[in-house]
């Protein structure tokens, strides 16, 4: 679970452009280093459980401090990193953006991965210096600097020494870093006009600061104080917290309770789905209409412009069409005309003795013609 919540932490940093400022930045590391951390004690430690097989050679031994140490190391660092971030973001957000730039991003984080492999370097070194003979059975879960100098022949003073020195360097000033930028935080909190913003940063910062006071109270404790009886047998226990306990619980507090994570989250869901689904089905294609074809239209005539509308101006008016700009004769429906002209003889048939009737009729059916002649070039 634990290298399963920092993993995904990782690919969402990495894959989604909205988790690229310097806030994930410091979170995508501090996960990358966790899992490493995590890999290097819990694969040794579930496989002596399983197989009875508990035996480690030297060197194996002395590597796996060393991994271990300096990932240690470094996560002290990079949560005094985390903790400026914090604290310039808060305190002074108008020039956060300036301050905290990719450059000075970039140098915190690689000078805490170097300071923290250097640091157990030299420890190594005076590790190499002792020699092992008699006893050689380890009273921890996994190979920790102050067991492995308890199965030395010789004087582990100076190594011990190296270890108090080296340590009180790593863990005091970062921690009293941490601790002072966490106060300037709250400072600003206590400044929020709204309850509900101030128990909401509240419980945020508490439990940043909860995680951070047990990781680095436990390193002193183990590293720094010296080794009474009683903290020899407390030792182990304390050993758990800045083992499996930090790492287990910083992915759900820094991380996977922010809203943009979430959001991540379900963006990243959400692109896996539509990856996987059919082509047939995104296109919106039902299967049993993928063979149909689309048949031509062959009601449209071929030589008519497809562009053309229903009942354009060239249908409605013969005037426009190409084919009568010239005047033809009238086509005069003959039915019609002969009603008309049977009506007219009836009704001059009527009105014959009267001469100026008769005259009146002839201009009538004269006009007539005229009106007849004038519709059909209209038609």
């Amino acid at each position: 679970m634990t290298m399963a919540g920092n993993i995904v932490i990782m690919v969402l940093v990495v894959t989604d452009q909205h988790l690229h400022t310097p806030m994930y930045f410091f979170l995508g590391n501090l996960s990358c280093l966790e899992t490493c951390y995590t890999s290097t004690i819990l694969p040794r430690m579930l496989a002596s459980f399983l197989t009875g097989k508990r035996t480690v050679p030297v060197h194996a031994c002395i590597m796996q401090f060393w991994v271990f140490g300096s990932l240690a190391a470094t996560e002290c660092y990079l949560f005094s990193a985390m903790s400026y971030d914090r604290y310039v973001a808060i305190c002074k957000p108008l020039h956060y953006t300036t301050i905290m730039n990719n450059k000075v991003c970039l140098l915190l984080v690689a000078a805490s991965w170097i300071c923290g492999f250097v640091e157990n370097t030299i420890l190594i070194v005076f590790v190499f210096q002792l020699t092992f003979c008699g006893h050689n059975e380890i009273e921890h879960f996994f190979c920790d600097y102050t067991p492995i100098m308890q199965l030395s022949c010789t004087d582990p003073h100076k190594a011990q020494l190296a270890l108090t020195v080296l340590a009180s360097v790593c863990t005091f000033p970062a921690f009293i870093f941490t601790i002072t930028s966490y106060v300037y935080i709250i400072t600003a909190i206590l400044r929020i006009p709204s309850k509900i913003g101030r128990k909401k940063a509240f419980s945020t910062c508490s439990s940043h600061l909860v995680v951070v006071s047990v990781f680095y109270g436990t390193i002193i404790i183990v590293y720094v104080l010296p080794k009474t009886e009683m903290l020899k047998d407390l030792n182990k226990l304390f050993s758990v917290f800045y083992t499996v306990l930090t790492p287990l619980v910083n992915p759900l507090i820094y991380s996977l309770r922010n809203k943009e994570v979430k959001m991540a989250w379900k963006r990243t869901l959400s692109k896996c789905k539509t990856h996987l689904v059919i082509p047939d089905q995104i296109q919106g294609v039902p299967d049993d209409k993928q063979d149909d074809k689309v048949e031509p239209e062959d009601h449209l005539e071929p030589d008519k412009p497809l562009g053309t509308p229903v009942g354009s101006d060239e249908e409605r008016d013969p005037n426009k069409r190409k084919d009568n700009l010239e005047p033809t004769e009238p086509v005069i429906p003959l039915k019609k005309l002969d009603d008309v002209m049977e009506d007219e003889d009836e009704s001059s048939g009527r009105d014959t003795e009267n001469p100026n009737i008769a005259e009146g009729l002839q201009t009538v059916q004269s006009e007539m013609w005229i009106i007849w002649g004038e519709l059909g070039n209209l038609i």
